[in-house]
């Protein structure tokens, strides 16, 4: 008698596809790299979490933004991603997609976190 496996359902991406190609560091930080067009906005990203996100939209108005309780987590680049393993005092990592506009912040965790706020 031969049983039956049981269907896996198809693997799925949870995050959409970055806009960004490469990344390179300036040395005081890490700037996207489009393969198509320009990008709305100019943004600065972090070395590490220590340091400030600086939007600079095409008017030359900039914005910094910087991650609150964070730990310190160097920048990783990774298929279009920058990724901050361990960024959060929670024990989460910080995902950051890169975009034309601007960017999109993703945080996962291993584990619930104590609070449901980051």
């Amino acid at each position: 008698m031969k049983l039956a496996r049981p269907r896996l359902p198809a693997a799925t991406a949870v995050l959409a596809a970055s806009d960004a190609d490469a990344a390179h560091e300036d040395g005081t930080a890490i700037r996207a790299h489009f393969p198509v067009g320009t990008a709305a906005v100019n943004v600065a990203y972090p070395l590490s979490t220590e340091g400030a996100r600086t939007l600079t939209l095409k008017s030359g108005v900039a914005i910094s933004l910087r991650l609150v309780g964070a730990t310190t987590a160097a920048a990783e680049y990774a298929n279009g991603y920058l990724v901050y393993r361990g960024a959060l005092s929670a024990g989460g990592d910080a995902i950051v997609r890169p975009t034309h506009d601007g960017f999109e912040d993703y945080f996962v965790f291993d584990a619930k976190p104590p609070t449901a706020s980051v």
